[in-house]
C-alpha cells in the first residue's frame, strides 16, 4: 500500500479503486509511464529500514485493509477480541487518532489510554461472591459420561459447538482433583449438557426413571440441571467468549424442548450476540488465534446460523442473523483440519447450511414479503425448482437411499427431514386453500392447487417413511423439539389429506404417527405433542383408546379410530366462502403471472417426480354420507 500511496498521491486507495485502476491496465486505457531506473531497487540483500515488519507481515496488513473494509477488532479490558463494525463511532475515531502512525495489524483498534472497558466491578455478577472459591456440584463420573454420550448422539451431531475430543479432554480436567477452576461458561455448558442427558427423569416435564437406569442414583434432576446452569447465566454474560456463545447456544435447544419458546429464542439471540461480539459472521480471530481455531468458530458460527433458524422458525420470530442487513464472510469450515467427529458426515453443514438459506428465501417470499392473500405462480415455482436442484446436487454419500455408517444414520435423516419439511412449508398454504376452497376453484386454477397438495402430501409421506426407519434405527431422538416438531406437522398435513379425500392410507398414516410419538421417550415438547395430539383429534372425529390411555396416564396404547360420520359432518359441509383470519392467514392463492403455467411440459412439472398414488379428487369422498 505505501508503494501505491507513493504512485498515487492523494487519491483515496480501496478496494474499487483498486479495481478501476487493475481494469484500466488490462483494457489499455492506463496511460501512465511505467516507472524507470529500478536496477537497485531489487538487488540489494540488505534488509530495508523497516524490516521490523516482515513481507509476509506487510502483505497480511495489505489483505486485511482490503478484504475487512466493514469493521475491526478491539481489545477488551478482558483480553478478548471484539468485532467494531465500520458504522460506529469506534473504528472513525481510532482512523483519526492514528493519523500517521504505522501499526503492526491496521485491523486492530487500539485501546483507550487509561481505564478499562468494560470496567472490572466488584463482583463480577450476582451469582459469585467476590474472592469465594467456587465449588461446583458434579455427577458421579459414570454418570457424566452417559449424559455427554447422550448429548453428542442425539443433539451434537446437527448441532455441532465441539470438536469431540477436546470436548472429552475438558471433561477430563473438569473431574481431576489438580483441575483448575473452571469458568462459568464452561460448567454452564456441561450443566446444559447434563440436563440434556439426564431428561426423561422425575419432574413435570418427565417421568420417574426405570430402577435399572443410572441416572435414577443421580442426586440431581435434569431440571436441577437447568436450575444450576441459569444460576451462571450473569457470570456468563460477562464473559461473553466462544464457551458463553455455547452454552447459550445449548440452553437455547434445552428450553426449547422444555416448552419454553420465549426464553429459547432469547438464549439464542444473546448466543448470536455474543458471536457478532467476536466478529465470528466477518471470521475474525484473536492475534494468538491459530488455524484450528479459526476452522472451529467457523464452524461454531454455522452451527448457530442454521439454529437460529430452527428456533426463529418453530416459533414464528425473526431470526437474528438476517443475511440482507448483515454481510457474512465467514466461509464454511475445512473438513480435512477439523473433523466434523464420528456422528456428523463430511459435507454435512456445508449443505444442510445451503438448505438453510434456501428455507430462509420461502419464508421471506411467501410467509413475510407478501401483500396480500396471493402470491405469484413463478414465485412458487422458482422456489420449488430451487429446492428440487438442491436435491439433486446433495453429496451422494448423503443421499437417503445410499446406506451410511450407524452413527451417521440420525443426521443424514434429519437432513432429509429438513428438505421435506422445507417443501411442506412450501406448498401447504396451497392444500389448505384446496380444501377450503375446492368448490369454488376454477378448473384452470384447480390442477395447480392441486399438483400443490399432492407435493405436500407426497412430502409428508416421504418425511413419514424416514421417521419409521429412524425408529427402526433406534435414532429417533426426544432431546430436542425437533423430531416431534416434525411428527406434528405431518399429521397436520394428513389430517387436511384424510378429510378431504377420505383416503384409508391417511389415516393410516396417521396412526403410525401418533404410535412414533408414543414410542418416544416422553420428555418435554415429545410428551406434549403425545398428551395433546389425541385431543385434538378428538374434536376431528379422530377418537378412540388414544384419548382413553392418554388420561390414564398408562403407557399401553390402542388404535387410532375416525369416526367417518363426524368428520363428514365436519367438512362434507365446509363454507368455501368463509374463512377464519387464521384460515386466510395460513392460506394462499395462486397469481398465475407465467405464461408457461398451464404448459404440461413444463420445466416443473418435469422434474416433480410424485407417486402416483396419491389421492387428492374428493368427488367422491362423502357419497355414503347423508349431509345435514
Amino acid at each position: 500500500m505505501r508503494i501505491l500511496e507513493h504512485f498515487f498521491p492523494g487519491h483515496e486507495l480501496n478496494l474499487q479503486s483498486l479495481r478501476t485502476i487493475a481494469k484500466a491496465i488490462k483494457d489499455g486505457t492506463f496511460n501512465a509511464e511505467p516507472v524507470q531506473h529500478t536496477e537497485g531497487l531489487f538487488s540489494s540483500d540488505q534488509a530495508s529500514p523497516e524490516d521490523a515488519e516482515s513481507v509476509e507481515d506487510g502483505e497480511e496488513q495489505d489483505v486485511n485493509e482490503l478484504h475487512e473494509p466493514l469493521g475491526c477488532m478491539l481489545k477488551d479490558s478482558r483480553g478478548k477480541f471484539r468485532y467494531v463494525g465500520a458504522h460506529s463511532e469506534i473504528p472513525f475515531n481510532a482512523a483519526v487518532a492514528t493519523l500517521g502512525m504505522q501499526r503492526k495489524d491496521p485491523s486492530i483498534i487500539p485501546g483507550p489510554k487509561v481505564g478499562s472497558y468494560p470496567p472490572n466491578l466488584p463482583v463480577a455478577s450476582p451469582s459469585t461472591d467476590s474472592g469465594a472459591e467456587e465449588s461446583y456440584y458434579l455427577p458421579g463420573r459414570e454418570l457424566c459420561d452417559i449424559y455427554i454420550s447422550r448429548f453428542l448422539e442425539d443433539v451434537h451431531c446437527t448441532y455441532w459447538l465441539y470438536p469431540v475430543e477436546s470436548l472429552l479432554r475438558r471433561v477430563d480436567s473438569t473431574y481431576s482433583e489438580s483441575a483448575p477452576r473452571s469458568s462459568s461458561s464452561w460448567m454452564c455448558c456441561l450443566y446444559t449438557m447434563f440436563a440434556i442427558g439426564a431428561a426423561n427423569y422425575v419432574g413435570s416435564n418427565g417421568n420417574s426413571p426405570p430402577p435399572d437406569w443410572p441416572a435414577a442414583l443421580d442426586l440431581k434432576t435434569s431440571e436441577d440441571y437447568i436450575t444450576l446452569a441459569k444460576q451462571l447465566i450473569p457470570t456468563v454474560y460477562d464473559e461473553a467468549d466462544i464457551d458463553s456463545i455455547r452454552a447459550m447456544a445449548m440452553m437455547s435447544i434445552a428450553m426449547e424442548n422444555l416448552c419454553s419458546r420465549v426464553s429459547s429464542y432469547l438464549y439464542m439471540g444473546a448466543s448470536v450476540q455474543m458471536a457478532f461480539s467476536l466478529g465470528l459472521h466477518r471470521d475474525q480471530l484473536a492475534e494468538s488465534g491459530n488455524a484450528m481455531e479459526r476452522e472451529q468458530n467457523r464452524r461454531i458460527w454455522w452451527t448457530l446460523f442454521q439454529l437460529d433458524q430452527d428456533i426463529s422458525s418453530r416459533g414464528g420470530s425473526p431470526t437474528v442473523v438476517d443475511e440482507r442487513f448483515t454481510k457474512v464472510t465467514t466461509p464454511m469450515p475445512s473438513e480435512q483440519i477439523l473433523y466434523p467427529g464420528l456422528h456428523t458426515p463430511l459435507s454435512w453443514m456445508a449443505t444442510s447450511v445451503s438448505l438453510c438459506r434456501l428455507k430462509r428465501e420461502i419464508i421471506q417470499s411467501v410467509y413475510m414479503e407478501r401483500s396480500a392473500n396471493s402470491i405469484s405462480f413463478s414465485t412458487v415455482s422458482n422456489s420449488l425448482l430451487l429446492l428440487q436442484k438442491w436435491y439433486r446436487q446433495m453429496p451422494p454419500h448423503l443421499k437417503h437411499d445410499v446406506p451410511s455408517p450407524p452413527t451417521h444414520r440420525r443426521a443424514v435423516a434429519v437432513l432429509h427431514l429438513y428438505y421435506w419439511s422445507t417443501t411442506i412449508l412450501l406448498t401447504r398454504p396451497f392444500l389448505l386453500y384446496l380444501v377450503i376452497k375446492h368448490g369454488t376453484l376454477a378448473s384452470s386454477k384447480k390442477i395447480w392447487f392441486e399438483r400443490m397438495g399432492k407435493m405436500c402430501i407426497d412430502a409428508a409421506q416421504k418425511s413419514t417413511t424416514i421417521l419409521e426407519q429412524m425408529a427402526s434405527d433406534g435414532t429417533l431422538s426426544s432431546l430436542t423439539a425437533f423430531d416431534s416438531t416434525c411428527i406434528l406437522r405431518l399429521i397436520m398435513i394428513f389430517i387436511l389429506a384424510y378429510a378431504h379425500t377420505r383416503t384409508p392410507r391417511y389415516s393410516t398414516h396417521i396412526e403410525k404417527l401418533v404410535e412414533l410419538s408414543r414410542g418416544m421417550e416422553q420428555i418435554g415438547f415429545t410428551k406434549m405433542v403425545t398428551e395433546e395430539t389425541p385431543l385434538r383429534l378428538a374434536e376431528l372425529g379422530i377418537t378412540g383408546q388414544a384419548q382413553q390411555n392418554n388420561n390414564n396416564g398408562n403407557g399401553d396404547s390402542g388404535p387410532v379410530h375416525l369416526d367417518d360420520e363426524m368428520i363428514a359432518q365436519l367438512w362434507g359441509n365446509w363454507d368455501p366462502n368463509f374463512m377464519t383470519p387464521l384460515q386466510t392467514q395460513q392460506s394462499l392463492d395462486l397469481r398465475f403471472d407465467d405464461s408457461g403455467a398451464y404448459d404440461i411440459n413444463s420445466e416443473l412439472l418435469a422434474f416433480t417426480n410424485l407417486d402416483d398414488s396419491i389421492v387428492i379428487d374428493p368427488s367422491h369422498a362423502y357419497s355414503h354420507y347423508g349431509m345435514h
